[in-house]
């Protein structure tokens, strides 16, 4: 895929931690308020705590998350993440649920 001339590299779902998959999935489907938080916030640790509390992650996770490049959340990536966070057992509990949220709420 090419983004502005720059080629972009492809993610792949079997490269992809579900349990991120998920969480991404999750910090995608609710964007608004995680920018809405990461500009109110007085710190990255604030911003940080401020987004895992509203989407009830661990802060490390969101660290995670907001680590990824910001091509995680163009449609193609996307539709990959969808696929591994559907995939197997996670790291993080609430997997499933936020895959199934972001899924839903999905409102480009």
């Amino acid at each position: 895929m090419k983004t502005h001339g720059d080629s972009v590299e492809e993610v792949r779902p079997d490269t992809v931690d579900p349990g991120l998959a998920a969480a991404t999935l999750s910090v995608y489907a609710h964007r608004h308020e995680v920018v809405h938080l990461l500009y109110s916030a007085t710190d990255e640790p604030d911003a940080l705590r401020r987004v895992a509390e509203i989407l009830h992650l661990e802060e490390s996770t969101v660290a995670r998350v907001l680590d990824q490049p910001l091509r995680w959340m163009s449609a193609p990536a996307r539709e990959a993440l969808e696929t591994a966070a559907a995939r197997g057992v996670s790291m993080i509990p609430e997997a499933a649920e936020l895959a199934t949220t972001a899924a839903g709420t999905d409102q480009a």
